[in-house]
């Protein structure tokens, strides 16, 4: 079987779109707080910073939320962009500053995306409906059946 990127062959703004999609479901995963059942915080970072006082002295604290959300001034998340479209896709990440805050969660078990696992599970469980739902509807077009076709394989 052909990978995907040789079936279907995306123009460049539909991999930009794609990508500026996947960063924002990421960041309202995060914030939603999808690591707390993982790896929650402290119990003195908690209450560090639900008292508002985890950041230095003259540091705006943007989120005081007890749930893990990886917003503390909210730069981390902030900085997580669509960089640039590559061969196959397009790449994101965040910029050298942002980075090691990432690489610090990632180490302390919050990985927000790896080589390994690119989405986060919320993430791949919305677009694999995104996809799910789309393919649905294109092939009762095509087919002109409005019932799902069942292919066996």
């Amino acid at each position: 079987m052909k990978p995907l990127r040789e079936i279907v062959n995306l123009p460049p703004q539909g991999r930009r779109d794609i990508c500026e999609e996947v960063v924002i479901a990421t960041v309202d995963a995060v914030r939603g707080g999808y690591f707390n059942s993982i790896k929650p915080y402290s119990k003195h970072y908690k209450a560090v910073k639900t008292a508002g006082e985890a950041t230095p002295p003259g540091v705006s604290q943007r989120s005081t939320s007890g749930k893990v959300d990886l917003t503390l001034t909210g730069d981390m998340l902030d900085g997580f962009k669509f960089l640039r479209l590559v061969k196959d896709g397009g790449l994101i990440g965040w910029d050298a500053v942002q980075s090691e805050k990432v690489e610090k969660n990632a180490d302390m078990g919050r990985a927000i995306t790896t080589e390994t696992n690119a989405l986060l599970p919320p993430v791949k469980k919305y677009f694999d409906k995104i996809i799910d739902t789309a393919f649905d509807r294109n092939a009762a077009k095509v087919s002109g059946h409005r019932n799902p076709i069942v292919i066996k394989l």
